[in-house]
């Protein structure tokens, strides 16, 4: 196929082509055209002229004033356009595919990371949860700490305020029996002036 295209090039580059020759390459690229790649209608042979490539020559011969060879290339050229267009859109249609695979994976990726960053989220308002919780917790067994030593203090200053109440109160007592005594005492013994 490439020798037949390089030798259809050089022939339709030529002032006067080789019509019979030109034919010739035609029929035989019609004979072999399905089983013609795609790389080898599109690709040129010389790097720097696209115009090179089969297609483009063949697009070229359309155009041919010689009838046999405009209407064999025609019929090569809509076989080329039809099987470039087809290779076209299933290589498109391949490229959206990966595409819709990449950003499938992509959203998976980000609902993954998305989930994690909620697990974590949610770890961690749990984490503070118990920790404010352990704090409460904490706090309460301080201030019921507190009230017990506060009110064991007050039991001890009303036990001690009772304990010198009492003291002062048999201290009264006592010296009121001291008093009364004396006085009973002091009415038994005969007093000077009996004397």
């Amino acid at each position: 196929v490439l020798k037949l295209r390089d030798d259809l090039v050089y022939l339709s580059m030529r002032e006067e082509p080789d019509l019979m020759k030109m034919i010739d390459i035609l029929d035989a690229l019609q004979n072999v055209q399905h089983s013609i790649d795609t790389p080898d209608i599109v690709l040129s042979s010389s790097k720097t002229d696209p115009r090179e490539s089969l297609g483009m020559v063949v697009r070229q011969l359309r155009k041919h004033e010689d009838n046999d060879v405009s209407t064999k290339a025609g019929i090569l050229y809509n076989e080329f356009h039809k099987k470039v267009l087809a290779e076209r859109s299933q290589m498109e249609a391949e490229e959206r595919r990966r595409k819709e695979r990449e950003e499938h994976k992509a959203q998976k990726k980000k609902e993954a990371k998305e989930k994690r960053s909620r697990k974590k989220n949610m770890d961690s308002l749990i984490e503070s949860r118990r920790e404010e919780e352990d704090k409460e917790r904490e706090e309460k067994a301080h201030r019921k700490e507190k009230r017990k030593a506060e009110s064991r203090e007050k039991k001890e200053r009303a036990k001690k305020q009772k304990t010198k109440d009492d003291g002062k109160a048999k201290e009264k007592e006592a010296t009121k029996k001291k008093k009364k005594k004396a006085a009973s005492s002091s009415e038994d013994e005969p007093s000077e002036e009996e004397k």
